[in-house]
């Protein structure tokens, strides 16, 4: 019993020590997790995804990339605009991000009150 009531007060003194933090600004011309992208792979060859942390299944939006994939390594954290590659099987593919939604925005926009 003594035991349980030692562990009991060790406990609370880390939650009475815990400090909240602000989370991080979501900088929206940057790529995070849940955001949709789009890119370019050369004379307009688009593909829209969602990039997830597991591909689940297919969405609405289109496909979803898991972030351990080579693309979701290549575009995670990088800038609206960018330029880059990856590869696959010793193939080399070349891309542009051409247009990015926000998870955090679309999330924002649709708990906002209609007037």
């Amino acid at each position: 019993m003594r035991r349980v009531l030692c562990e009991i007060n060790r406990i609370e003194e880390i939650l009475n020590s815990a400090e909240i933090l602000e989370p991080k600004e979501h900088l929206d011309d940057i790529v995070h997790l849940g955001d949709t992208v789009t890119i370019d792979y050369g004379d307009e060859d688009l593909f829209k995804f969602k990039l997830v942390t597991a591909v689940t299944h297919f969405e609405e939006i289109g496909e979803t990339v898991s972030i351990d994939s080579p693309l979701g390594k290549a575009v995670y954290l990088q800038q609206l605009g960018c330029e880059s590659s990856y590869e696959v099987n010793k193939k080399v593919f070349n891309f542009k991000i051409v247009e990015l939604e926000n998870v955090q925005e679309i999330n924002k926009d649709q708990n906002e009150p209609e007037l």
